[in-house]
């Protein structure tokens, strides 16, 4: 039946059917494309953005605990004073951070993983607080007992949690990296 069709018309079919190939080729692959997109969207919007988040918690609740025990080495309330001013600053920057970060909370496991570091991290900061009055007030033994006694197991306790937040995160951001590749 072929072979009764002319040439040029089997050249024109065999090319039609050669193109209609090629665009549904392309269509398949700029499928494929959104769907990778989209996945790297997820990255570049919301799992690089939290873990970023975190990081900058990390550091500044790394600055509060390093202020917190250099306080206990001033003895004049001037150092004692510039000392609980900068503290509360970097706690503004935290409180940021941490702002930051809840608004980037994507499933209800990292809202779970979340409000067990946030309760950690209001343990921790109100301890924290508790250091810097008794030193503002000339407590000096008062806040080393404070910090002896509870605020090193609430750092320990908050890290922990923060170090679970940041490794959820990581994982998101791969498992959404892995799926972009098996699209």
């Amino acid at each position: 039946m072929i072979r009764n069709v002319k040439v040029g018309v089997r050249a024109a079919i065999c090319f039609a059917l050669l193109a209609l190939l090629l665009v549904a080729v392309a269509s398949v692959s700029l499928m494929q494309m959104r769907k990778m997109d989209a996945m790297s969207s997820q990255v570049d919007d919301n799992w690089l953005p939290a873990i970023l988040a975190t990081n900058d918690m990390g550091v500044s609740i790394g600055r509060v605990r390093a202020l917190t025990l250099r306080l206990l080495t001033f003895k004049t309330p001037a150092e004692i004073e510039q000392t609980v001013q900068k503290t509360k600053d970097v706690r503004a920057d935290l409180a940021a951070a941490d702002a930051h970060y809840e608004s980037l909370i994507a499933s209800s496991e990292e809202r779970e993983v979340y409000n067990d570091f946030a309760a950690s991290k209001q343990r921790y900061l109100d301890q924290q607080e508790k250091v810097m009055t008794f030193m503002q007030d000339g407590m000096h033994e008062r806040a080393e007992r404070a910090v002896s006694e509870g605020l090193n197991g609430y750092a320990d306790d908050m890290m922990k949690k923060l170090r679970k937040l940041t490794e959820l995160n990581g994982k998101g951001a791969a498992q959404a990296a892995a799926n972009a590749d098996a699209n």
